[in-house]
């Protein structure tokens, strides 16, 4: 709740894995950034707290690039529009390490 009554956005940002099978930089960060959309997606967070914001760092793992099939699982599960149901609330940023991934993003 202070987070909203201070207007402050949090970064959802996962730390080292504790699974040695999941490399953290190759395998782990992406998919946990992931894994943090989803949970927003099948939730109502951002209908109890409308001003709400999460920043999902490094291009939101693999979220932008699956926009479809995130979209399709929207509407599986009778959730709004993506654009409604998470977009105001939630931001990528394009710390990707990479030129061509930031101009995919942007």
């Amino acid at each position: 709740e202070k987070m909203v009554e201070y207007d402050i956005p949090a970064m959802v940002h996962v730390s080292t894995s504790c699974n040695c099978a999941f490399h953290t930089t190759g395998a782990h960060y992406l998919n946990a950034d992931t894994t943090a959309f989803m949970q927003c997606l099948t939730s109502d967070l951002f209908s109890d707290f409308p001003t709400l914001r999460f920043v999902i760092p490094h291009g939101g793992g693999a979220v932008p690039y699956h926009w479809g099939r995130f979209r399709g699982l929207a509407q599986e599960m009778k959730k709004p529009l993506l654009k409604d149901h998470l977009l105001n609330n939630i931001f990528f940023d394009t710390c990707v390490y990479h030129q061509p991934g930031i101009d995919l993003l942007t």
